[in-house]
């Protein structure tokens, strides 16, 4: 079964996503030396011995950089998606903390349950930079960690549930998850909370519902397989 809804969010969202090329950066510092160096004329010495003993420029290190640092998941038309993986954390999240009486499935099965495509948020850029102290366990030491959010807003997109049966139980499920719990980065602290707003069933058949959520796996597996060179799985397969 094909379900369409709306979630708002109020207060808003952060994403804060770990994408390939922050560990490529990760470990090009690492094996540059660059963070060992005292100076700044030193560091950027031995960042350009590295790139050239590896075919590469400082532009193909800006570019990682760039990439490294996107702050949210966007479609191909440039506007914010609340990206799927992320949808299916959620769901795995709730599923360990939400009550019996509502709880969907064990959080080992619960991505047999439901499947989600992208949530596409009707912005195109950020609302504004979220600052806050976090401290270091192991030291004890602050330090200041800035987040772009995007807020107020309403999400919509579609996810597939294979138990008609449960489209109930599942709608307040995943309203139960909304307020309790949250998606994205900052949960904790109030971020990603949101309202089912629109839940229509399609009953158009399952697979077309299918399709359109394995186009969108699709299109994330070969964004990834760009950043990363990647290729271990063909399209075909993918489909």
């Amino acid at each position: 079964m094909l379900i369409h809804t709306t979630l708002r969010f109020l207060k808003g969202y952060i994403a804060n996503p770990y994408w390939p090329a922050m560990e490529r950066i990760i470990t090009i510092r690492k094996q540059s030396g660059v963070d060992r160096a005292r100076s700044e004329a030193k560091r950027a010495a031995s960042l350009k011995a590295w790139l050239d003993t590896h075919d590469l420029t400082l532009d193909d290190y800006k570019a990682l950089e760039t990439a490294a640092t996107r702050p949210f998941h966007t479609a191909e038309d440039g506007m914010i998606v609340i990206p799927a993986h992320q949808l299916h954390g959620f769901m795995a999240n709730v599923a360990a903390l939400a009550p019996s009486a509502i709880r969907l499935a064990k959080p080992e099965q619960i991505r047999n349950v439901i499947e989600w495509g992208d949530l596409r948020t009707g912005k195109s850029k950020p609302d504004g930079m979220w600052d806050r102290f976090v401290r270091n366990p192991l030291t004890n030491q602050r330090r200041l960690q800035s987040s772009n959010y995007i807020a107020d807003f309403q999400a919509s997109g579609s996810l597939q549930l294979i138990d008609e049966d449960q489209e109930k139980k599942a709608r307040e499920f995943i309203a139960w998850g909304g307020r309790e719990v949250g998606v994205g980065a900052a949960r904790k602290m109030g971020w990603g909370r949101f309202d089912v707003i629109t839940w229509k069933a399609d009953l158009a058949p399952a697979d077309a519902a299918a399709n359109v959520i394995r186009r969108q796996r699709l299109r994330h597996r070969q964004r990834h397989r760009q950043l990363t060179g990647s290729d271990r799985r063909s399209d075909h397969e993918a489909l």
